[in-house]
C-alpha cells in the first residue's frame, strides 16, 4: 500500500505535466501533492499511535482498508487539483496507521534472529507496489489506466489483512495472557515449548514492569528515564535525517530530473529507478540479520557521503560542458545510490526504529517518529524545489551529502546496538535503573 502510495506521484507526474493533459499539474503542482501526502502522514501519526496502542494494530491496519479505497477511486475518476490534494491528504493518513501499526508489529512478531529479515521483507512488499506503479505505467500508457491499477491494488490489499493475528505483545498489553501465549505460539513454530514459555515469561514480566510505572507516573515523565529517553532521542534523530539524504528527493523527481539521453525516454527512468530499489530491498533480506544493525547503518551512510558528493561534482562538471562522460556518471551514480537508499538505510532505519522503543511507548514512538520524517520530508521538498532553479542541482546534492555526514555521526554518538536480542532482553539488562524509578515512584520522590 505504502509503495503504490508513495510512487504513485513519480510516475503521474510525466502525464500531469503535459501541455492539455487533463487533469494537468505544473512540477511545482506534483511536488505539493507529495507534500499533501506528508502532511497526512504528520497530522494523524500521533492520534494513529494512541489508536494503535489502545485498540490493537490489527484493527487498525482493517481500519484503513476504505479510507484507502476511497482515496484512490477519488485520484482515478477526479479531474480537479483540489480533490487530488484532498485524496493525496487521506492516503496520509492511512500511510500514517500502517506505519504505526505495521512497523511495531513487525517488531513483535519477529524472532530476534529474523527481524531485521522480515523488515526488510516489508521494505520489498513497499517496492514491489513501487515497481508495480511503474510497469503499469510503461504499458497503459495514460494517467486513468495507471491510477486504475493502482485502486485495484487497494482493494486486494484490504482482502488479505483479515488473515492476520494479533500481536502477542499487545494482547499482554491489554492482560488478555490467555490469547497472548497462543498467538505466540502461532508465530513461533520452530520452538520448543519450553522456548515459548521462556519468551512468554520475559516478555510479560517486562511488560507489568512498565505498566506498573506508567500508571503511577504521566507517560510524559518517562522521558526522565534515560532508558526511555535515550532512544526516543536516537530514533527520531534518526527519522529526521535518514531520509533528507537524498533517496525520497531523487525517487519523486527522477523522471524530470536526470538529463535526457538517446537510448530510451526521461518516462522509463522511474521503471529503472523502481526496479533498482526493488532488486536493493530484496539484498536486504541477506544481510541485515549477518551484521549488527549500528555497524552497517555506519557504513551506508558514510557510502552515501561519499556518493552524494560524487553527484555534485559529476553533474556541477557536466553542466559546465564536461560532455556526455559527466552526465553518465551522474546518471549511473543516481541509480547506484537508490540501491543504497533501499538496500541499507531504509531497512536499517525501519529495523531499528521496530526493536528500540518499550513494549507500552511503541505506537506513540513510532508516531512520533513518523511525525519527525514526515516534517523533514517536506522541508526537504521545499529545499529542493527552492534551490533547483536558483543555484541548480549540485547545491542540493552537496545538501544531500551534508546530511549523509549528520546521519553517520547521529549513529556513531546515539545509536546502542541491539546485537538481535529481543527489547525484553535488553531492558532487562538495564533493569538496575529501572528498579531505581520503582524505588522513586514508591517513596513519592518527584522525578
Amino acid at each position: 500500500m505504502y509503495g503504490c502510495a508513495n510512487s504513485w506521484i513519480s510516475n503521474a507526474i510525466v502525464f500531469l505535466t503535459k501541455p492539455g493533459h487533463v487533469p494537468s499539474a505544473t512540477i511545482e503542482q506534483c511536488g505539493l501533492m507529495a507534500q499533501f501526502f506528508e502532511a497526512g502522514r504528520l497530522m494523524f501519526a500521533i492520534p494513529g499511535g494512541l489508536l494503535v496502542d489502545k485498540f490493537g494494530r490489527k484493527k487498525i491496519l482493517i481500519s484503513i482498508g476504505s479510507l484507502n479505497f476511497v482515496a484512490w477511486t477519488t485520484l482515478c475518476f477526479t479531474d480537479s487539483l483540489l480533490l487530488i490534494y484532498v485524496a493525496r491528504l487521506c492516503l496520509g493518513i492511512a500511510v500514517a496507521l500502517l506505519y504505526v501499526s505495521a512497523y511495531p508489529m513487525i517488531g513483535e512478531i519477529a524472532s530476534p534472529e529474523y527481524r531485521g529479515t522480515l523488515t526488510s521483507i516489508n521494505e520489498m512488499a513497499n517496492m514491489f507496489g513501487q515497481l508495480f506503479e511503474s510497469i503499469v505505467m510503461v504499458i497503459a500508457k495514460t494517467y486513468f489506466a495507471l491510477t486504475a491499477f493502482t485502486t485495484l491494488v487497494a482493494a486486494v490489499f484490504f482482502s488479505t489483512i483479515w488473515w492476520l493475528i494479533e500481536s502477542p505483545h499487545y494482547l499482554a498489553n491489554v492482560s488478555n495472557l490467555e490469547g497472548a501465549k497462543k498467538n505466540l505460539k502461532i508465530i513461533r513454530p520452530d520452538y520448543t515449548d519450553n522456548e515459548v514459555n521462556r519468551e512468554f515469561e520475559v516478555m510479560v514480566e517486562s511488560m507489568a514492569r512498565e505498566r506498573r510505572n506508567k500508571v503511577r507516573v504521566n507517560w510524559l515523565n518517562f522521558y526522565k528515564l534515560k532508558a526511555f529517553r535515550e532512544p526516543l532521542q536516537c530514533a527520531l534523530l534518526l527519522n529526521v535525517v535518514a531520509v533528507t539524504c537524498g533517496g525520497p528527493v531523487m525517487t519523486l523527481y527522477v523522471a524530470v530530473m536526470l538529463p535526457q539521453n538517446l537510448y530510451f525516454a526521461n518516462e522509463y527512468y522511474a521503471l529503472i529507478s523502481f526496479s533498482i530499489q526493488f532488486i536493493a530491498a530484496i539484498g536486504s533480506t541477506f544481510v541485515m540479520d549477518r551484521f549488527g544493525r549500528r555497524r552497517l547503518f555506519l557504513a551506508a551512510a558514510l557510502i552515501s557521503l561519499a556518493m552524494q558528493s560524487l553527484n555534485a561534482f559529476a553533474y556541477a562538471l557536466y553542466d559546465s560542458g564536461g560532455g556526455d562522460f559527466w552526465k553518465w556518471v551522474f546518471i549511473l551514480n543516481n541509480f547506484l545510490y537508490m540501491f543504497v537508499d533501499r538496500g541499507l538505510i531504509s531497512p536499517c532505519n525501519c529495523t531499528v526504529r521496530s526493536e528500540i522503543f518499550p513494549y507500552t511507548l511503541k505506537g506513540i514512538g513510532n508516531a512520533l517518529c513518523v511525525i519527525c520524517q514526515a516534517i523533514s520530508l517536506i522541508v526537504n521538498y521545499q529545499i529542493y524545489d527552492f534551490i533547483n532553479p536558483k543555484y541548480g542541482l549540485p547545491i542540493n546534492f552537496a545538501i544531500f551529502a551534508f546530511d549523509s555526514a549528520l546521519l553517520a555521526a547521529v549513529i556513531y554518538f546515539l545509536l546502542p546496538e541491539m546485537g538481535g536480542r529481543s527489547l525484553a532482553e535488553v531492558q532487562n539488562e538495564i533493569g538496575d535503573e529501572f528498579q531505581e524509578y520503582e524505588a522513586l515512584i514508591s517513596k513519592n520522590v518527584k522525578l
